[in-house]
């Protein structure tokens, strides 16, 4: 399989046929671009550390330092109500953002902006 996600077959029974039919015990699975690993390294600093320096991330995956520019504009908003720090390339939520963090780091999910007003994970509050 190319890198990506699998759910395996929740059914018990199936699970086990396709198993000893030498078949992955695979329900479905999802693809994992360039893109999709750039991203999830940007949500998983912002979400665990709180903190993510975009110059270093960009340059480790090989980007141009303005791929972001549209998202660091959006960040702008948080920026301007004291949940968020910028420092050039460098974010920082703040102790007042920390409870809003999951909507900071959505404003990198490409997959959230795509989908328009359905909703495809839970509503944050």
């Amino acid at each position: 399989l190319p890198q990506g996600y699998v759910q395996n077959i929740t059914e018990t029974g199936a699970w086990a046929r396709a198993v000893r039919a030498g078949e992955m015990p695979v329900a479905r699975g999802v693809a994992i671009s360039a893109e999709d690993r750039l991203r999830r390294e940007v949500i998983e600093r912002l979400m665990c550390d709180l903190d993510v320096d975009l110059a270093r991330v960009l340059r480790h995956h090989g980007r141009d330092p303005s791929h972001f520019d549209g998202e660091i504009a959006r960040c702008g908003e948080f920026e301007a109500v004291g949940l968020l720090e910028r420092e050039g390339p460098r974010l920082r939520v703040t102790e007042r953002g920390r409870p809003a963090v999951r909507v900071i780091a959505a404003t990198f999910d490409s997959y959230l902006q795509s989908a328009g007003d359905q909703p495809r994970h839970a509503q944050s509050v």
